[in-house]
């Protein structure tokens, strides 16, 4: 799900393995409009290769000017694909100028997260044939949108084994996202966009989530749940109440920052070839017991800020309740429930209070 024309309802979206991308725009009354790409009258072109090989869409914001692009990955033939989002209804295949569009490629899934925490999204194309993975970092803190392959000394480049899905998630709350993926292991992010693999017996890919809230993410697959075992690390998880944005905040951007620097997320539903995940945004802190800044960019363009927002604990925030700079310790108009809390914390504002 994903509101492709950011009217706050949520839309449909369907890779075709044999013929163009289809999609359902919702008009929020009561029905679903179908279209498929460049075929529909009206249709927008979100991958139109009329031999299909479309596995998986992933929709984030790769070059950070508000609006959310989508990433295809490819099987068989033609060469993985992002679609610009121009904000103006169009959207424009910039693969070839972007430096994604390598020939031949396997993929089923991809993994789309900010790994050297640069404040911008990096792409790992995941293998499922002999072409390999293909990690990219994204140069746009270097004023491009062009991303340069850095597989070569990765952990990626060595790494052998296929999948269908690939998943982007701080698995042990060091502050950096790790993937899974590559047969029964995680590969753990050590920082400088370097992997290394660690197995488990009987783990495999699945949807993921903190089933438990202790703050550590658990894997769930088909009728099994794999428990995270905590490891000291702080965390932070974020749930969201979107009013004029779509419900669940489905496509915004997430921001911490700290003394650790920089993190960024996003509210995603479905993001890979099978699985669907938590609505909710984790953060992994490491050593880190303060976050001096939370930052929600939602899709309608409001933006919420928080000072100094708790953590090892959930926070509920709903859209344009915090509109500018707030420091939830200076604040005395306010409700937290429940009380007393152990888990999760909503927060309650009165409408008219004013913000700092």
């Amino acid at each position: 799900f994903v509101d492709i024309n950011n009217d706050g309802n949520l839309d449909a979206f369907s890779c075709h393995d044999v013929a163009p991308n289809v999609y359902y725009m919702n008009s929020n009354s009561g029905t679903m409009t179908y279209y498929q790409s460049t075929i529909t009258p009206g249709s927008y072109s979100l991958g139109a290769t009329s031999t299909g090989g479309n596995y998986a869409s992933l929709w984030t914001d790769l070059d950070n000017d508000g609006d959310l692009d989508m990433f295809i990955s490819k099987c068989s033939g033609p060469p993985c694909e992002i679609h610009r989002n121009d904000g103006n209804g169009v959207f424009t295949d910039i693969s070839a100028a972007a430096g994604v569009n390598i020939t031949p490629i396997q993929s089923w899934s991809s993994a789309i997260a900010d790994f050297d925490n640069d404040g911008d999204m990096d792409i790992l194309i995941g293998a499922n044939g002999s072409s390999g993975n293909h990690f990219f970092r994204n140069n746009l803190d270097t004023n491009t949108v062009a991303y340069t392959n850095i597989t070569a000394g990765s952990g990626w480049d060595t790494d052998t084994s296929l999948n269908r899905d690939y998943i982007a998630y701080d698995f042990d709350n060091d502050g950096k996202v790790d993937v899974m993926g590559s047969g029964n292991k995680i590969m753990f992010n050590q920082g400088n966009n370097v992997f290394t693999p660690w197995s488990y017996t009987g783990i495999s890919v699945g949807s993921v989530g903190d089933l438990n809230n202790d703050g550590f993410l658990d894997i769930l697959t088909g009728s099994t749940v794999r428990y995270a075992v905590p490891n000291g690390n702080h965390w932070m998880k974020i749930a969201f109440n979107g009013t004029e944005s779509n419900s669940n905040g489905i496509g915004a951007r997430v921001e911490i920052y700290g003394a650790f620097g920089k993190q960024i997320r996003d509210v995603r539903s479905g993001e890979g070839f099978e699985f669907m995940s938590t609505l909710n945004v984790h953060f992994g802190l490491g050593a880190a017991t303060e976050v001096q800044k939370l930052v929600v960019k939602w899709p309608s363009g409001k933006v919420d800020v928080i000072m100094n927002p708790p953590v090892d604990s959930m926070i509920v925030i709903g859209e344009g309740l915090f509109p500018l700079t707030t420091d939830l310790q200076d604040i005395t108009s306010f409700t937290v429930y429940p009380n007393p809390v152990k888990d999760i914390i909503n927060i309650r504002m009165d409408s008219n209070l004013q913000t700092a």
